[in-house]
């Protein structure tokens, strides 16, 4: 079974409202962020340190893997990306002006007869054994295989630093469809009220990024994921009333909620 990786890299498309940088700021400004050079040298270097590096230390040979990258990314940006896989001719990268191109275009490729497609965050990475581990299900086409155990990580002063190891059902890391293509088969966080699920629990088969640019603001520590918690609210009381209103609700039904789980006496 040949195991294909699919990745989005800072696709432009401010008719896509799937990312926090599309929905809080107009066309211009999401633009201007989604491509600042701060940014951008920062994911490059936690995608060549990080994610590129666990897809070609994989333990067999019998995987491949598209990225799909914004035709808008800046020319010295592009020609860097392209730089960086030339020496792996299993690697492409193909240019698309929005979403829609890109879901068409993994909705149309042609992975042959017996194949899985796994999402692949441009900032996340896989243990070593993925490829080598998804055999075992090359005959359950039609499922999705979710490898539960992963490690936090994260790109600072120059280094990649290990954090605690995370346990999580549904995550989008490296979530794979056997026979199907992952991006068509809808939201990863109930996945398995669409398709059949198998949760593997083989240990630190994904490694998830901890990025001050993603959406998701985690943390190594409780004190990390507060900050970022924070800094949301404060940017939604600026900018969305309305949402830091709900956000502030949501945050204490969801305390009521585990309180009222709790066994009497807890």
């Amino acid at each position: 079974m040949t195991v294909y990786f699919v990745t989005r890299f800072s696709i432009f498309d401010p008719s896509f409202r799937g990312f926090r940088l599309s929905t809080d700021h107009d066309v211009v400004e999401y633009e201007r962020r989604l491509f600042d050079r701060g940014r951008l040298d920062h994911k490059f270097a936690t995608f060549e340190s990080i994610t590129l590096r666990s897809v070609v230390a994989q333990t067999r040979t019998d995987w491949r893997w598209i990225i799909y990258a914004s035709d808008r990314l800046p020319s010295n940006f592009a020609a860097r990306l392209i730089r960086l896989v030339t020496p792996y001719p299993q690697i492409t990268v193909r240019a698309v002006p929005s979403f829609r191109e890109f879901f068409g275009e993994t909705q149309s490729y042609d992975y042959g007869e017996s194949f899985a497609t796994v999402r692949l965050d441009d900032d996340d990475g896989v243990g070593s054994a993925f490829v080598e581990n998804l055999q075992q299900y090359s005959a359950s086409r039609g499922t999705i295989i979710c490898f539960t155990e992963g490690r936090l990580v994260k790109y600072s002063d120059d280094k990649v630093v290990r954090g605690e190891a995370v346990s999580e059902r549904n995550n989008a890391q490296g979530l794979t469809a056997v026979g199907l293509n992952i991006y068509n088969c809808g939201r990863h966080s109930d996945i398995d009220s669409r398709y059949p699920v198998v949760y593997d629990s083989t240990a630190e088969m994904y490694l998830l990024c901890c990025s001050p640019y993603a959406d998701t603001q985690r943390g190594f520590t409780s004190l990390d994921r507060a900050a970022a918690k924070v800094r949301r609210l404060v940017f939604l009381v600026g900018h969305r009333p309305t949402e830091a209103r709900d956000e502030v609700f949501n945050f204490f039904a969801r305390r009521m909620k585990r309180v009222w789980k709790r066994p009497w006496g807890a």
